[in-house]
């Protein structure tokens, strides 16, 4: 598959609760975020079947899921659905491969329409599993066990990944291990995700549209980038700094660059767009391959903004761009800015009095300066 078709118009109560959402997704992976209580986790639990009291029409693929009108209700063993809730749900009494093995049971026993099973094998490759199979489970840790846990979703043959919260369980460290793993299943796998967080880093590094929920109600639909630098949705964000997503490619190995600069070249880059029209981003030593694709994270509040190009300074990182985006939120202003090749965004954290002495308009040509020590590299 390479989009997710699912349409819903539905209502739900739950202990004085009531979710009332309709909306049509369109793209590969769609987020649902949302403060706690916001009705994400019952919103899913309705996808995966698993609600009983519930309204209304759900349409995946051309199939009805739900229709309250024509007395429709597919349980969740027909919707195909590989759900992962937040402690993961492994069996403790199995090790690592056994969990993985009950989930394989699952498969569909034909096959068709284009449509092949993900192996096991593959599965294990995916997430780096092998070394782990016999492993108890309560041996592992807590990234492990996630890993494990998307790793029997995806080996029961799903049509659709359900992930509730992925990483909320995980420290700050764990997460950024784990985030690149969800990147993969995305990006090799094709599976359609809904993914729920509360973390606006996770919805970016993620998914192609969000939904945005606020006491069971749809509150904002859309294209991730924009929707989540929305005012509305800012608020919600409780002065989280804001963290930029970038997908780069390693341009040197560890044996290639230069011993004495102790930096590492990567190239901004999908893998898609022409490499000439691309920007180089310099980094604090890592122990990378050359080639090798990852994630890095840059905080909106760690780029400097100038209005022209600066010279004498330390910062490894001067990016041309274009000013394409503003938005004011309680005293602190986020400034949308577009690279040079028009193919990525990078969005700088500003005091309103700072905006004011930059005299800021739409269109205006700027520089990003970045310091290499800015950047968190994701794996």
């Amino acid at each position: 598959m390479t989009a997710l078709k699912l349409s819903f118009a539905i209502t739900s109560r739950f202990e004085g609760f009531e979710l009332n959402l309709e909306a049509e997704f369109r793209q590969l992976v769609t987020g649902v975020f949302g403060v706690s209580g916001a009705g994400k986790t019952l919103f899913l639990r309705c996808l995966a079947g698993l609600e009983k009291n519930i309204s209304g029409n759900i349409f995946f693929n051309g199939t009805e899921w739900l229709s309250s009108e024509k007395r429709i209700f597919l349980g969740p063993e027909v919707r195909r659905i590989g759900y992962v809730p937040q402690n993961g749900l492994l069996f403790p009494n199995k090790n690592v491969m056994q969990n993985l093995l009950i989930a394989s049971h699952r498969r569909r026993t034909t096959e068709g329409n284009g449509h092949t099973a993900v192996s096991l094998e593959s599965v294990c490759e995916l997430l780096e599993l092998d070394a782990l199979l016999e492993r108890p489970i309560n041996k592992l840790s807590g990234g492990e066990r996630q890993r494990i846990a998307l790793g029997r979703a995806i080996c029961s043959d799903p049509d659709l990944l359900l992930l509730d919260e992925p990483l909320a369980a995980l420290d700050l460290k764990l997460k950024r291990q784990i985030l690149p793993f969800l990147r993969r299943i995305r990006d090799e796998l094709k599976i359609p995700m809904i993914v729920i967080s509360h973390s606006p880093v996770e919805i970016q590094a993620l998914c192609d549209e969000v939904l945005v929920i606020q006491n069971g109600k749809k509150l904002a639909f859309g294209q991730t980038q924009k929707i989540l630098l929305s005012q509305s949705v800012l608020e919600f964000t409780h002065g989280e700094s804001y963290e930029n997503i970038l997908p780069v490619k390693v341009l040197l190995n560890s044996e290639e660059r230069s011993s004495k600069s102790g930096m590492t070249r990567l190239e901004i880059s999908d893998g898609v767009s022409n490499s000439k029209s691309s920007h180089k981003l310099i980094i604090r030593n890592v122990d990378l391959k050359a080639g090798e694709k990852l994630i890095v994270g840059i905080p909106a509040k760690d780029i400097i903004l100038a209005t022209h190009k600066p010279h004498g300074i330390s910062a490894q990182n001067i990016i041309p761009a274009f000013v394409n985006g503003i938005e004011t939120v309680g005293g602190k202003c986020l400034i949308s800015n577009v690279l040079s090749n028009e193919k990525f965004e990078l969005n700088v954290e500003l005091t309103v009095q700072g905006l004011r002495d930059l005299n800021l308009q739409i269109g205006d040509a700027v520089f990003l300066i970045i310091k290499s020590s800015a950047c968190i590299v994701y794996r």
